[in-house]
């Protein structure tokens, strides 16, 4: 497959950089033409298997789409993933959480990965970026972590990204319907002021006003921080997540022990 030369690099780069000018509009445009790509792989019977934002790139400004999903060297058919998976790739933070279960790649795990590009997007920052991407990390997202919302995300666009979230596959949104989510909150943002209806809260100027507390500029990166993709042994990665639950459970008994302890000494004296 040949595409053109991304010049302007990819969307990871692009919100580091540009995020406190980027317009919402733009930022809404730019999300709706992801969600439009990832529905023609879909449709086709494709699933990505590996999408994050390293790997959507953005197009010369003469193009239609704003933005193309690249990296289909992961891409299988649909029809061929319907057994459990002997090995999986992908970037830890954007990585379903029924993966680090066993289960297969679907189109659903492709839409979870996208829930996380829209926590990139409205943040501005790398998911998980302050956390080791260790085997505990990825016990807690199959536990139901998730990236937690910035202050100020309007409710309309954190519903849809927990919705991409949901830890059963099954109610999640699909492509199509991702897509349409998005064109509705593009058509809002030409307003000036955002009045979330939910909430009775406004926004003015899309995100924008979310990064005046100079947190983004601010976070650091755990040094375990990996965001490039990894290939994991289904079989391994369960052990060691069995591991990792046992000696968290350990610790909570212990702490449990501890704190008996204590009370029980408080009421004594």
């Amino acid at each position: 497959m040949v595409t053109d030369y991304a010049t302007k690099g990819d969307f990871r780069t692009y919100i580091r950089k540009e995020f406190r000018t980027l317009s919402w509009e733009r930022q809404i445009s730019l999300l709706q033409s992801v969600a439009h790509g990832l529905k023609i792989i879909h449709e086709e019977g494709w699933i990505h298997r590996d999408l994050h934002s390293g790997n959507l790139l953005l197009s010369p400004s003469s193009t239609n789409e704003p933005i193309v999903i690249g990296d289909l060297g992961m891409c299988r058919p649909a029809r061929q993933i319907n057994s459990p998976e002997i090995t999986i790739n992908g970037i830890i933070p954007y990585m379903a959480p029924e993966l680090f279960r066993g289960k297969p790649y679907t189109k659903e795990s492709d839409i979870y990965s996208f829930g996380t590009i829209l926590w990139e997007a409205s943040s501005g920052m790398l998911p998980f970026c302050n956390k080791p991407h260790n085997t505990k990390l990825v016990s807690q997202i199959r536990d139901g972590l998730r990236p937690e919302l910035v202050e100020g995300t309007p409710n309309h666009y954190a519903e849809l990204m927990w919705r991409c979230w949901d830890s059963d596959p099954s109610l999640r949104p699909n492509a199509g319907e991702v897509e349409t989510i998005l064109l509705a909150l593009r058509c809002r943002s030409t307003d000036i002021i955002y009045h979330d209806e939910r909430s009775d809260s406004m926004y003015t100027g899309g995100f924008r006003h979310m990064s005046e507390d100079g947190m983004y500029n601010e976070y650091k990166i755990h040094s375990q921080a990996i965001y490039e993709s990894r290939c994991f042994k289904v079989t391994q990665l369960l052990r060691d997540i069995e591991k990792v639950s046992m000696v968290d459970d350990d610790d909570l008994e212990q702490e449990q022990t501890e704190l008996d302890s204590l009370l029980a000494d408080l009421n004594f004296s």
